[in-house]
């Protein structure tokens, strides 16, 4: 996960399987090799009742390595048709292709894809807010420890910063050699990281207090997948 103010082609690039979030748009870029590129408004996200457009873009020869460069030949020619000789639109790319890509109608049917230049698709998807992560999201801080503890306060609490010391006690999978060569990926972890699986994929987790122990927080997702943090209500 990667956090920046602005984004550019050098950065986007850089940063290719990972998710990009930029404050100044409130978009969310997901570069894949081979040619596909994901982007979703995450202005809403991680609010009730509200969904999240996303563009998901593919390359007809998807996954083949030298797709990828027609990812941003396209960004180039969509950028300049829609830009229409305006001085300076070589400066903005990405803000003249988005405003084209916001301005088309959607969702899309599933059979039926905009097609866009050098062999490059585009489908268009409306995700539910609540299942879409954000690290600009905003949720009411907690003030006091509550009667009883659940995932809603879990996820109130790392959106906050109301944590120290969050880490992995444990993650189990089936190769039972390659978890015991990665120490079953104990250790610290990002509160962020967290949240975001919370948020999108939140099947099988719950969590506990431990009031007599430094308000240590369990979180864990079923049987294998096991962490914890320490509530900090004064953060």
């Amino acid at each position: 996960m990667e956090i920046t103010k602005t984004l550019d082609y050098q950065t986007l690039w850089e940063a290719t399987s990972t998710d990009v979030y930029v404050e100044e748009t409130m978009l969310r870029w997901h570069l894949w090799p081979g040619g596909s590129l994901v982007i979703t408004d995450v202005a809403d996200a991680m609010k009730t009742g509200k969904t999240c457009r996303m563009w998901i873009l593919n390359h007809k020869n998807w996954p083949q390595p030298e797709s990828g460069a027609d990812i941003f030949n396209t960004i180039d020619k969509v950028a300049e048709d829609e830009a229409k000789g305006t001085p300076g639109w070589e400066e903005s790319k990405l803000a003249w292709f988005m405003r084209k890509l916001r301005g088309l109608p959607g969702p899309t049917p599933w059979d039926d894809k905009f097609v866009l230049p050098y062999g490059v698709t585009l489908e268009i998807r409306d995700e539910r807010s609540v299942r879409t992560y954000s690290p600009f999201a905003k949720l009411a801080p907690l003030k006091a420890l509550p009667p009883k503890w659940t995932l809603a306060h879990t996820k109130r609490a790392l959106a906050n910063g109301q944590y120290t010391n969050a880490k992995c006690n444990g993650y189990y999978t089936d190769d039972y050699a390659w978890d015991a060569a990665c120490n079953y990926r104990q250790g610290s972890i990002s509160g962020q990281h967290l949240l975001k699986e919370l948020v999108e994929s939140p099947s099988g987790w719950w969590t506990s207090i431990h009031d007599g122990d430094h308000l240590r927080v369990s979180v864990c997702c079923h049987s294998f997948n096991s962490n914890e943090f320490t509530l900090r209500l004064g953060a």
